[in-house]
């Protein structure tokens, strides 16, 4: 697991998030993407954002399956980030932070690589 933090604040972290998401999607080797954000309205703009991103960039990209999380969806919808990406594809899981200190995030992300065996990469997007 690697977690990625910025280097000085962003004044729009949730910005500068979607473009590291893309980046990693872009250049990165296989594995998925957790990035926590902190509600659901914020939750779904960003889903609706790296959709429109990946959309405009074309058809010739692996896909980036965008998954949001949060209490208010559906479970079937909710359990879909624990299924495996096919070949060839990425997950990014937008989920709500539980607090604004980054321990328990920590602790669901290694929960979450324990049972699936999968690589995440975390970003923090803590205002």
């Amino acid at each position: 697991m690697e977690i990625l933090y910025t280097k000085t604040p962003e004044t729009d972290y949730l910005d500068a998030a979607l473009i590291t998401v893309m980046q990693i999607h872009l250049s990165e080797p296989p594995g998925d993407v957790l990035l926590f954000l902190t509600g659901q309205e914020e939750i779904d703009t960003a889903c609706q954002i790296l959709y429109e991103r990946m959309k405009s960039l074309g058809d010739n990209l692996p896909e980036l399956i965008i998954l949001p999380v949060y209490s208010a969806l559906p479970s079937e919808m909710q359990t879909r980030i624990f299924d495996a990406a096919p070949p060839g594809s990425r997950k990014v899981v937008v989920a709500l932070t539980r607090t604004r200190t980054p321990t328990p995030t920590l602790t669901l992300t290694l929960t979450l690589t324990l049972t699936l065996t999968l690589t995440l990469t975390l970003i923090l997007t803590l205002p």
